[in-house]
Formats: C-alpha cells, sequence, structure tokens
C-alpha cells in the first residue's frame, strides 16, 4: 500500500467507499489499521508511554468501520482508546483542554467531501498535527514493528452535551447575559452531518428563535 499518497495537507483523506468512475476504496481496514497503530506509535516517542486516544467520528456512513478500525490499531500498539461517538471536529480538540483525560484524539471526518471519502484529523493538546507530523505518522505507518498489544477499547463516553454546553458557558461569560441571543431569530442549515446540535444546545440556551432549521438529524446518506 501507498499510505504517503492518502496525506492531503494536515488530514488523511481517501475512499472509503467505492468512488466515482469505479475508484477503489483506498481507505481499507488494513490502512486505516497501521494509520492509527502508527498514531500511537509517534505519541510513544513524545514521552506517552500508554497513550490515550479519544476517537469521535461525524455522520458518514462509513463512521462505524473506521472507528472499529483505528481502535483495533489503537489498542494493538499498546495504547487505550476513549470512544466519542458523534462528534465535531472542534469538541475533538476542547476534549483535550477540558480534563477529559485523554493524550491525543483523532477525528474520523472528511469535512464537505462526498459521502464515499473519509479521514483522519489528528489532534494533541498543542493543537492539530501539522503537515510533517502527519507525514512521519504516514511514514511509520509503511513499516510498523510487530504490534505490541496490551491496549484497551474503553466504554464509549459521549462529549459533544458537554462541549454544547461549555459553548453556551463562554457566550454567556463574554456577554454578562443569560440570553444575549433572545429576540433574534437564527436558522440552521446542518446539511445532515454532525453540527445539528448546535440549534438545540447551544442556540436555544441562549435565547434564540431556530424554528425553521432544517437537516439537523445526522444522515451519512
Amino acid at each position: 500500500m501507498d499510505i504517503l499518497s492518502l496525506q492531503n495537507g494536515t488530514d488523511v483523506r481517501g475512499n472509503a467507499l467505492p468512488g466515482q468512475a469505479g475508484e477503489p476504496v483506498t481507505l481499507t481496514r488494513e490502512a486505516v489499521t497501521r494509520i492509527a497503530s502508527a498514531f500511537c506509535l509517534w505519541l510513544k516517542g513524545r514521552g506517552f508511554a500508554r497513550p490515550r486516544i479519544a476517537v469521535g467520528h461525524d455522520s458518514r456512513l462509513t463512521a462505524g468501520d473506521l472507528t472499529e478500525w483505528v481502535c483495533e490499531g489503537i489498542a494493538a500498539m499498546g495504547g487505550d482508546v476513549i470512544p466519542t461517538g458523534l462528534s465535531s471536529t472542534p469538541s475533538m480538540f476542547m476534549l483535550l483542554k477540558d480534563g477529559f483525560g485523554a493524550d491525543a484524539s483523532v477525528m474520523i471526518t472528511a469535512s464537505h467531501l462526498p459521502k464515499e471519502k473519509n479521514g483522519l484529523k489528528f489532534f494533541v493538546k498543542e493543537g492539530g498535527l501539522e503537515s510533517a507530523d502527519v507525514r512521519a505518522v504516514l511514514t511509520l505507518a509503511e513499516s510498523l514493528p510487530e504490534p505490541c498489544g496490551g491496549g484497551t477499547v474503553l466504554p464509549e463516553r459521549r462529549y459533544i452535551g458537554t462541549y454544547a454546553a461549555d459553548l453556551v458557558k463562554m457566550v454567556r461569560k463574554a456577554t454578562g447575559k443569560e440570553q444575549p441571543l433572545a429576540g433574534k431569530h437564527i436558522l440552521v442549515d446542518a446539511g445532515n452531518g454532525a453540527g445539528g446540535f448546535y440549534a438545540d444546545l447551544v442556540l436555544k440556551p441562549l435565547g434564540a428563535d431556530t424554528a425553521g432549521s432544517q437537516f439537523l438529524e445526522p444522515d451519512g446518506s
């Protein structure tokens, strides 16, 4: 496998379903588990003897498979995994700042790309991995040592509710008002992605009228 070809700037991107014009699946189980193992190994090289890594995903159809494979790869290289279920990309960084108990995180997403695509984004407490760091992880993935095992996939811990509540607190603190959006009518079109929670969990508690918002339910199709 040419794992290095899956790099797209600071992300990993590829086909998780057959693509247009018969494009092959490139985010195979082997590729994803190797990349996840390599990220765990890269973290060990940064001083984490047994990395604890949170793993979240958006609403794509392939999210379940990729989550399973990422967890498998991390555990195979001796890391512990905390699955967070449906998540937003910013939440996967913020949980590292919020006492969640993770050393790093992986977000399974391909942002705005078509439904057959998927990918991985990597975070440490200092921020998202830079392009050179991602290349280092993928280089490790192409020549991994034998898995050491011993890692654990812990029970799922959802974080998106906590993240939304923290956003509400931040806005209230910044404005000095309980409902600073009272009197405002704000429509949300979440495109059936992972961001539909903003309407009910962020905007409404801040006083906004969100009637007429659409496509709030996650739907990878």
